[in-house]
């Protein structure tokens, strides 16, 4: 039977595995007849559909290599330009493509489709593209922002940013340890590309960002109990009851913080003897009340809700299961890290930190050193700096 055909029925047939582990075969070499045009095409929605980026991307790009002129290039470079903006974040090659598919796309709905996500690309682009020196806004100040959190020398960027602030290495390097991603908050423009583009030649990918552009990080409203379902979600603040939907939820960001609390101790005085009538006895003068600070870690997890914009915060030391119990009783979340899994549960496809996937599993104490915090200021940092990567697509 002909591979092509071979390949194409049994994707038909759903026999999944059997059609991959063929085109694969081909182009290992063990296959000799070329393949069709269409086989790629069905290949790469195949592995796309599978989550498998890098193979779909190869088997679209094979397609175009041999149907230029096809039906379905205009489709095909849609798809490519999706997987690149949505997915990869290359957003100069997504536009690459997004160009080409309106050149070749024959439906005009679809071409509407597309020069939407076109300008989506371009919009992205032109908020946080490094400019040139000749194109920023004189007067406005910018803000440069890591695109990562891969481990950086700190001597190297804290030079580097000490020059292009005019401060001493040694403030610029303690800002850079403080600042958990966003590298300078407020500089002049052709000062914020100049250092953008040295961060950019040492391998750093960063934004840069006008400084009245970045979001607010809303002030938390504490909660003592919470409930998540697939319905939403249930907050206790105070006395009041506060339901949102799943789709109001901008970012969830959860961390190990270690909180300092202060721990009232009782002494006895010193020891004193005395006799009670011919009798020696002995007894302590008094009591005494001493306090100290106690350093203790525990679980944080932030809600950012859009529309208002505000921020909810559970407290693992100050959570209950009450409203949960309310709708479940027996079979209410048993602890606060229950209720998290009940989070990535229902908020499956929300943006979240590092710290609340590692929550969902058995971490060890090594990946924890990423999402553990020494302060509740430094973790408001970091969910700011994530606030920012999440609005610019970069999260």
């Amino acid at each position: 039977m002909d591979e092509s055909l071979e390949i194409r029925n049994a994707l038909e047939a759903g026999r999944l595995e059997e059609a991959l582990k063929r085109y694969e075969e081909y182009h290992m070499g063990l296959l000799v007849k070329p393949l069709q045009s269409e086989v790629h095409l069905v290949v790469g929605e195949a592995y796309q559909n599978q989550g498998e980026v890098s193979r779909a991307i190869e088997a679209y790009n094979r397609f175009l290599r041999l149907g230029r002129r096809h039906s379905q290039t205009g489709e095909v470079n849609y798809r490519l330009g999706f997987i690149y903006s949505r997915i990869l974040r290359d957003y100069s090659k997504a536009k690459r493509y997004l160009h080409a598919a309106l050149r070749f796309h024959p439906v005009e709905a679809k071409r509407n489709e597309v020069e939407k996500e076109l300008n989506a690309v371009n919009d992205y682009l032109e908020r946080v593209f490094i400019p040139s020196e000749e194109d920023v806004d004189i007067g406005e100040a910018y803000a440069v922002i890591r695109q990562t959190e891969e481990q950086i020398d700190i001597s190297q960027v804290g030079r580097l940013m000490a020059k292009a602030r005019g401060v001493p290495l040694a403030e610029a390097t303690g800002d850079l340890r403080r600042s958990r991603g966003i590298l300078v908050e407020e500089l002049e423009g052709s000062r914020a590309v100049g250092l953008a583009r040295e961060l950019q030649a040492v391998g750093i990918p960063v934004l840069v960002v006008k400084r009245k552009d970045l979001i607010s990080l809303p002030k938390p409203q504490a909660t003592t109990s919470a409930d998540f379902d697939a319905g939403g979600l249930r907050f206790q603040v105070g006395q009041q009851v506060i339901t949102r939907r799943w789709e109001d939820v901008f970012l969830v960001s959860g961390a190990r913080v270690e909180m300092e609390r202060r721990e009232r101790i009782i002494e006895q005085g010193p020891r004193r003897y005395g006799m009670v009538g011919r009798l020696p006895v002995q007894y302590y003068d008094g009591k005494r009340v001493r306090y100290k600070s106690v350093k203790e870690r525990e679980v944080v997890v932030d809600f950012f809700m859009l529309e208002p914009w505000s921020s909810y915060r559970l407290r693992q030391r100050h959570f209950n299961t009450t409203l949960a119990r309310k709708r479940l009783g027996d079979k209410a979340p048993a602890n606060f890290l229950s209720a998290v899994r009940e989070i990535l549960k229902f908020g499956h496809g929300l943006a979240m930190s590092k710290g609340m996937l590692l929550m969902g599993r058995k971490a060890t104490s090594q990946e924890w050193r990423e999402a553990t915090f020494r302060s509740l200021q430094e973790f408001e940092n970091h969910s700011w700096w994530l606030l920012q990567l999440e609005e610019y697509g970069a999260l």
